[in-house]
């Protein structure tokens, strides 16, 4: 006991230098590896956590994928909408030509493309109108006519351009 409680120099106990003996569970032998068994086992351990990263990456990879095709899928939804309604507005505007022809050939209008409107109601009413126009004009003779009864110099219009007139008047 007189070891247990020996000062060191600096006038500290040391503790005692002595370890546990390890305690044999099952009295097995401790098991020693040759280099070639420490290296198959390392190089197995690396191979797993390879393994695991390739398989990391390749998921990586795949949600990448994954994303730019989701990417592509909502710009062709998008360009088949655009398409859809563009389809629709072309189908509408056939519809509408071939009303405005069916109108302008009932009221002797040579030029459907002068009726305006966004159904056969609004057309036919606008040939009506324009009919009235063009029969005002026709009762009160041409601008031209009109001129040389009043003895007025004006100068002469275009057919287009008493067109023109007349219906900036009745839109208006």
């Amino acid at each position: 006991m007189a070891e247990e409680n020996q000062t060191g120099a600096d006038g500290q106990q040391e503790p005692e230098q002595h370890s546990p003996a390890p305690k044999d569970v099952n009295n097995a032998k401790p098991r020693t590896f040759t280099q070639e068994e420490v290296d198959r086992i390392i190089n197995e351990r690396l191979g797993r956590e390879r393994g695991r990263k390739s398989d990391y990456e390749e998921l990586k990879e795949k949600a990448g994928q994954t994303a730019d095709l989701e990417s592509k899928l909502s710009k062709a939804l998008e360009e088949n909408e655009k398409l859809k309604s563009e389809a629709k507005q072309a189908e509408h505007e056939k519809e509408l030509s071939t009303i405005r022809a069916n109108v302008a050939a009932k009221h002797g209008i040579t030029d459907p493309s002068v009726l305006a409107g966004d159904d056969e109601k609004q057309i036919g009413e606008y040939a009506e109108k324009l009919m009235k126009v063009f029969a005002d004009m026709r009762s009160r003779g041409t601008v031209a006519d009109q001129s040389a009864r009043t003895g007025q110099a004006k100068a002469k219009h275009s057919s287009r351009e008493d067109f023109v007139n007349a219906m900036s008047n009745t839109l208006l």
